[in-house]
């Protein structure tokens, strides 16, 4: 049920840093990372790396996050 709730998460918001989801889904990053690299392998999301901060909902004063995945839905099925 949790993958579906953060693919979910992930289609409403478009683009989330790991420490967004981090804080939503109460989980630590590294709980987390393995599920949404299983969306990234399904071609439903794609990583980026080392990408500033564009404001998320916990406001934060300065995004140390690393990790910030992005929506991209089924784009393999078109390739």
């Amino acid at each position: 049920m949790l993958l579906s709730e953060i693919r979910a998460y992930l289609h409403d918001k478009q683009r989330v840093s790991s420490a967004e989801l981090s804080v939503v889904f109460g989980l630590d990053a590294g709980v987390l990372a393995p599920m949404v690299e299983h969306l990234v392998r399904k071609g439903w999301v794609r990583c980026l790396q080392e990408q500033g901060c564009r404001g998320c909902e916990i406001s934060c004063t300065s995004c140390h996050s690393p990790l910030w995945y992005e929506w991209q839905g089924n784009q393999k099925a078109c390739q």
